[in-house]
């Protein structure tokens, strides 16, 4: 099942060999902490937003404290619409050597909330050219005491293809969305939604994931 583990509090560096052993793999277990792996694209959001942008850019701000740690994209709610981030284009272009051998990960915090009727759960989408799919998570229950960190490993399985083949999409990826809002609100405005994200990156691990016996 796909995932969603609490960071530690000083956790900066995203070592992906580290959060990957925090929790079993959606379709296996994590690999050895020695395992090779580099970082093709990385926002910490020290000094702003690092060119992410979103279908609600009322709503999002880069706030300079508060994160994990320093800045984070920070969003409150004002409207009825669902807000996501988009991803600038250092993370764009093909996918191809990562399709079993990568992920993306973010960290997410509800800050605060009032007059909750639902939540939603981490969802990040990909598309391209050669087709489009979404990535869920697990789904939070209430406002979170600390940052939250989602990893959604690239590997077929654990995504729900929504047009065109997986192949294809992975071939060239043009578009990374990342939701930042998960709660719906009774009134807005009116009612209390703060949320934010931090230390978004995309992460090549070239051993890959495996299935135990």
């Amino acid at each position: 099942m796909p995932f969603a583990t609490r960071a530690n509090p000083g956790l900066r560096a995203l070592s992906a060999a580290a959060l990957l052993c925090l929790a079993t793999l959606p379709n296996g277990a994590a690999q050895a902490a020695s395992c090779p792996q580099k970082t093709i694209a990385s926002s910490l959001f020290k000094t702003g937003l690092d060119k992410w942008k979103s279908n609600t850019p009322a709503e999002i701000a880069w706030a300079s404290s508060g994160g994990n740690p320093d800045g984070y994209v920070q969003f409150t709610d004002a409207t009825s619409a669902g807000t996501y981030i988009d991803a600038p284009t250092t993370y764009h272009g093909s996918y191809a050597a990562l399709n079993g051998a990568g992920y993306i990960t973010y960290q997410h915090q509800i800050f605060s909330e009032t007059g909750v009727t639902a939540y939603s759960p981490y969802e990040v989408r990909l598309s391209g050219p050669g087709g489009a799919a979404k990535f869920d998570g697990t789904t939070p229950t209430s406002a979170t005491s600390g940052w939250v960190t989602v990893v959604a490993p690239l590997v077929s399985g654990d995504w729900t293809v929504t047009s065109g083949t997986w192949s294809a999409l992975l071939a060239n990826v043009t578009d990374l969305q990342i939701d930042i809002e998960l709660v719906t609100n009774q009134t807005i405005p009116g009612d209390t939604d703060i949320e934010g994200i931090d230390n978004i990156a995309l992460i090549s691990k070239p051993c890959g994931f495996f299935s135990p016996p």
